[in-house]
């Protein structure tokens, strides 16, 4: 890049950083891979039935969920890197409504397998690039405030998602989960397309290599190190208890799944609250973040 480039693309960059970041839409994009995830869990006994598989072989429709949004995440920050963060970000709502089609119109439990596995892929998009335009438009301390505030907004999604789920289910059946989620994620990209426009100034080179060499790095973190495996625990017992308490109560307890929609929302009041000191206290800046510059990384949104 020669310097006039090099100078068009920081005062590019100067200008999207002095806009402020929308953040009505990036709660919903961030949101609807965590509502899809927990509106079907409560169905779970339910699917065991209807497609005559024991309560492991169920249990994939929410493990590989998890897996494709794990491996999801890995993509999208690099690809937004180089092609954008609007466009990469109505492909991946548009591969969710994909997934969740297939989903509803699943006619076995491999192909529903499929379409979640498909649906996370997509709609892991929201929740990877909703806090990377925030990182675009905000600096340091203002994008943590930001963030908390989305993530808060965002615990919503898994609080009242569940009780939706159970009592769709229960009403009218299972297949309504995902008419709901289609018709949500249908909005949400008309939204996306009509009101975001692109953050990211300048593009950078995507790199099969450099990316493995940037994971690499991050590996060897401390700071990074510390809030993944921080994450990793407390996401393992949540998601142990996720994936019991639907089947306790149902065959131990008797309970209808609408029972579970409403239980699940004790514990989402704890999370609700923290996030909520976060972006409306001064939590942020009496404990800052450490710094770990993304660019010594060499790829900015990771």
């Amino acid at each position: 890049m020669d310097k006039s480039a090099a100078s068009s693309a920081l005062l590019s960059h100067s200008e999207v950083s002095g806009r402020r970041p929308p953040l009505a839409l990036l709660v919903l994009v961030t949101a609807i891979a965590p509502a899809a995830l927990h509106m079907l869990v409560p169905s779970l006994p339910l699917l065991a039935t209807v497609f005559d598989a024991p309560a492991a072989d169920i249990q994939l429709v929410l493990t590989l969920f998890l897996a494709g949004i794990a491996t999801g995440q890995l993509v999208y920050g690099p690809v937004s890197d180089r092609f954008g963060r609007r466009p990469v970000l109505i492909a991946g709502l548009v591969l969710f409504l994909v997934g969740t089609a297939l989903c509803g119109l699943a006619w076995s439990l491999p192909v529903l397998i499929v379409g979640r596995v498909i649906e996370a892929c997509g709609g892991c998009a929201g929740m990877v690039l909703g806090r990377a335009i925030v990182r675009d438009l905000l600096d340091r301390e203002r994008s943590a405030s930001a963030i908390a505030t989305i993530t808060m907004a965002m615990s919503l999604a898994p609080s009242i998602s569940p009780a939706i789920g159970a009592y769709l289910a229960e009403w009218v059946g299972w297949r309504a989960d995902f008419a709901l989620l289609g018709a949500v994620g249908a909005a949400v990209l008309v939204l996306t397309v009509a009101k975001l426009e692109e953050t990211h100034a300048a593009p950078a080179s995507l790199s099969l290599a450099g990316m493995t060499r940037s994971f690499v790095l991050l590996l060897r973190s401390p700071a990074f190190r510390g809030f993944a495996f921080g994450t990793a625990f407390t996401s393992a017992s949540w998601f142990t208890f996720l994936v019991s308490a639907p089947y306790l109560l149902s065959e131990l307890l008797h309970q209808p799944p609408s029972t579970y929609g409403l239980m699940i929302l004790l514990p989402m009041v704890g999370y609700i609250l923290g996030n909520a000191s976060s972006a409306f206290t001064s939590l942020v800046s009496r404990c800052p973040l450490p710094r770990v510059s993304c660019s010594q990384f060499g790829v900015s949104s990771i």
